[in-house]
Order: structure tokens, then sequence, then C-alpha cells
């Protein structure tokens, strides 16, 4: 068993130092041994026994700040409201000019707080505005600023080597706040997603996805049939049990039973004794069986 390749001394450790040639033999046979415990074998058995994402954690999660810390790729450690395509999309501006603005807070200042202000000034006078203050300030400021010896390191071209891995909580949502898909869908997409959110019946609703399957919506397609494969679900209420049965007892018959299947449908309708809803998908399910069996 797994657990058993644990080492509970260190008597293996040297033996592999004399074969090595790490000690001498007899170093070797005056070394004191020295055991674990009960505390590592406990350790041992409990590991064994975890299921395989609570041993991950255990095994490569640390505890810090009363929250676990998982690693991950120091791929960028830049904060996400800093990036530029962060900044791009927030103040709705082309990648380049947000990269310049990057630079400018980075001089004039560039806290979390500080950018979601200043993204605001941008939104609200406009890109070529806010590139012309923001770039005469920081240039007031950096004439200003006197420079540190960390500055002139740098200067000289030499970089700290970033951490290879960085820590994030676990079970925890990542702050990066994300535009819902309406808000950037194009206008015409809306109209047609508000639409079917008005329909009331499923016969109006039919009529939106047939023309919209005329009209080849191509990358938006499956928004609109989601939306609407929703809204039919909404719309279309519950069979009863019988006319599930009914149903069931269609999709089990074959061509010569389901002549007769549709007979006693109609006799069953006269009676009156299932709702309206439940004949519509009855009668659908009971055509599109006819329709399979007449193909093959």
């Amino acid at each position: 068993m797994e657990k058993y390749l644990y080492i509970h001394d260190n008597r293996t450790q040297l033996k592999d130092a004399l074969d090595n040639g790490y000690i001498s033999q007899e170093d070797y046979d005056t070394a004191e041994v020295v055991a674990y415990g009960e505390g590592f074998t406990a350790m041992a058995d409990h590991t064994f026994d975890m299921r395989p994402l609570d041993r991950i954690i255990f095994e490569d999660c640390v505890l810090s700040g009363g929250r676990v810390q998982a690693p991950h790729m120091n791929i960028n450690d830049v904060p996400y409201y800093r990036r530029p395509e962060t900044i791009a999309r927030k103040a709705k501006c082309s990648l380049e000019h947000a990269r310049d603005l990057c630079q400018f807070w980075s001089t004039i200042g560039n806290t979390q707080s500080m950018v979601a202000e200043f993204i605001q000034w941008v939104k609200s006078r406009g890109i070529s505005p806010a590139l012309k203050y923001f770039g005469n300030l920081a240039a007031q400021l950096g004439e200003a600023e006197c420079v540190s010896p960390e500055e002139f390191i740098m200067s000289l071209g030499v970089e700290a080597v970033p951490n290879e891995y960085s820590y994030h909580p676990v079970g925890e949502r990542d702050e990066v706040e994300l535009d819902y898909y309406e808000d950037i869908a194009p206008g015409w997409l809306k109209g047609i997603l508000r639409s079917i959110e008005q329909v009331k019946t499923t016969e109006v609703l039919s009529a939106i996805g047939k023309r919209a399957f005329e009209a080849h919506m191509g990358v938006h397609t499956g928004t609109f049939w989601m939306h609407y494969n929703a809204k039919k679900a909404e719309l279309t209420p519950e069979l009863s049990q019988k006319a599930e049965e009914i149903i069931e007892f269609i999709h089990k018959s074959n061509g010569y039973r389901l002549g007769k299947v549709g007979k006693r449908l109609f006799e069953l309708q006269a009676e009156g004794e299932l709702s309206k809803p439940d004949w519509s998908r009855i009668w659908e399910a009971y055509h599109k069986r006819k329709e399979c069996l007449g193909k093959k």
C-alpha cells in the first residue's frame, strides 16, 4: 500500500549516504537512528485516506492570512486593473492608448481606486484630452522625483528575476469585473433578445425562431438559440403523467401499431380528458414518430 512508502526513520537515508560514499562505514555503524515517530505514521495514514482534491490541497497549498493559498505559474504578475487590455476595455479606447495611460499612471499613482477614478475621467472627457492631461502631469511629477538607488540600478538594465510561482486564494471568486455579453452585443441582437423576453406564447416564439433560422446570424447564432430555448422551456407547461405515458408508448410503437394508436388518440381527445398543451405535445410526438418510421 502507498502509505508504506513513507519512511518512518532515517535508516534508508543513512544507507544511501554510505552507498554513494558520502559517509564511511564507521560513520554508518555509529550513526544514531532517528525515528520519525507515531505522528509521522498518523500523517501517512491520514494522507492515504484523503480524497484526491483534499490531498492536493494538503500537499501543495499553504495557509496565509487566514486563507488557503494555492500555487500557480507566475505568467503575469501585473494586477488585472493595471493591465492595458483591462483599461482598454473599461475606458473604451485602443490598446495602444491604454499602454500610454498605464505608463502615465505608473508615475502619477496606480492604486486600484485611483485607476478606477482615472478611467471614469477618460470616459467622460475623451481619450485625446486624457492623454494630454495625464501625459503632462506625469512629465511634471517625473521631473520633480528624486532618483532612488533602486531606480538607478534599473536604469542600468538590471531587472529583478520574477518568482516562478505566485499564490491565489482557493475557493474565492476572481475580482475581475467582466462585462455582460448583452452590454457589448450589437444593437440589433439586443433588440431580438428583448423581443424574446417579451413573448407570451409559443406560437409567437416559433415565428421569431423561424425568421432567425432564415437570417443566418453568424457568430451570434448560439447566443440567440440559448435565449430562445430558455424562453421556450419557460412557456412550455409541464406534461401530465398520463400524457408522458402516451408519448412514451408512441416512441415504442412500430408502423402497424402506430396506426391503431392514432385512432385511439382521436377517441381520447374527443373525451376531453387531457389539456390542450398535453394534446399538442402528444400529436407532435405522434407525427415525428410517423415520419421517422416512414423513412425506414
